[in-house]
């Protein structure tokens, strides 16, 4: 019965096959689920380091928000080279969430913000997920003054907080005693 079976020559199994391409991304989500539960801060910056440096795949949704952004803000004619260049380098929008809400969660308001700087340098404009990211991370460390910090300059940056963003804010301040 065993012999039937074909073997494996590894001289002849290329690296890409074995490997998904979102390998790297997905290993960087495992690690800092695994930080932020452990609250270990020390692993948060260095994968923040890590992501950062590494050259990272983006979605077509990524992509064409950030040539809108360059486009539409830069009037010379260097909008396509800024674009390529920082292209390269860019992280997706929810990766960047995930980070904004590792260190909220961590109370390490310092480094959610250098994520969120990180964004705009980029082109990536903050969305209504990078703001929720941040009320949960409140919420998640039970932070009821941050919370509503959070929630204020939201209400101020124009945007309209969505259902998620609402029902985060109400959980988060029940959960932190400020039923009223």
């Amino acid at each position: 019965e065993f012999a039937c079976r074909p073997t494996l020559i590894l001289s002849e199994v290329q690296h890409g096959a074995i490997r998904p391409l979102d390998f790297s991304r997905t290993l960087i989500y495992r690690k800092l689920s695994r930080a932020t539960d452990e609250k270990d801060i020390t692993q948060i910056d260095k994968l923040w380091s890590e992501a950062k440096l590494s050259p990272q795949s983006t979605t077509a949704t990524d992509r064409e928000d950030r040539q809108k952004d360059v486009t539409g803000s830069i009037a010379n004619g260097n909008a396509a080279e800024e674009f390529d260049g920082k292209a390269q380098n860019m992280l997706s929008q929810d990766l960047c969430n995930q980070f904004v809400l590792a260190y909220m969660t961590c109370r390490q308001l310092r480094g959610a913000i250098d994520v969120w700087n990180y964004m705009i340098e980029m082109l990536q404009t903050p969305t209504l997920s990078t703001w929720h990211a941040m009320l949960e991370g409140c919420r998640r460390a039970r932070n009821p003054n941050s919370l509503e910090a959070v929630w204020s300059r939201l209400r101020s940056s124009g945007l309209q907080p969505d259902l998620a963003c609402w029902r985060t804010r109400i959980s988060g301040l029940i959960e932190c005693g400020k039923i009223e």
